[in-house]
């Protein structure tokens, strides 16, 4: 028969800038500032970047960063999931977020570390019985 629901995979993307006061946002590369540049651009990839006719689907739905109102966080994590049919386009939607942040995102992207992570199952396949 053939896929009954997409593969399910998490993906989990670490961003490393640099923290300090937010009295003195010029001073540090904020990666929340990044993080936000790179949800925009996680879903760019399936709008704009994958054939319409494929099935993709990017879902951001974890933030973890910062631990108090007035200090810009040195790191930030996100979370998500990755849902499609094909594996290689499952796989190169998150591979491509390093490059994600477009120049000048927090002020320095040269400067500020993105790390994608992903792993996920197969696709559940419906199978008519004999």
């Amino acid at each position: 028969m053939g896929p009954a629901m997409a593969a399910p995979d998490t993906f989990w993307i670490t961003i490393h800038g640099r923290g300090g006061h937010a009295a003195s946002p010029h001073q540090t590369l904020d990666p929340i500032v990044v993080r936000a540049q790179v949800v925009s651009g996680l879903q760019h990839i399936v709008s704009r970047a994958v054939d319409p006719l494929s099935t993709l689907v990017v879902s951001v739905t974890q933030f973890v960063g910062g631990t108090t109102h007035h200090v810009i966080p040195g790191s930030v994590q996100m979370q998500g999931t990755v849902r499609g049919l094909d594996p290689v386009l499952r796989e190169a939607s998150i591979t491509s977020a390093p490059d994600v942040p477009p120049p000048g995102a927090g002020g320095r992207r040269d400067e500020c570390g993105v790390g994608p992570g992903l792993e996920g199952t197969s696709p559940v396949m419906s199978v008519v019985a004999a």
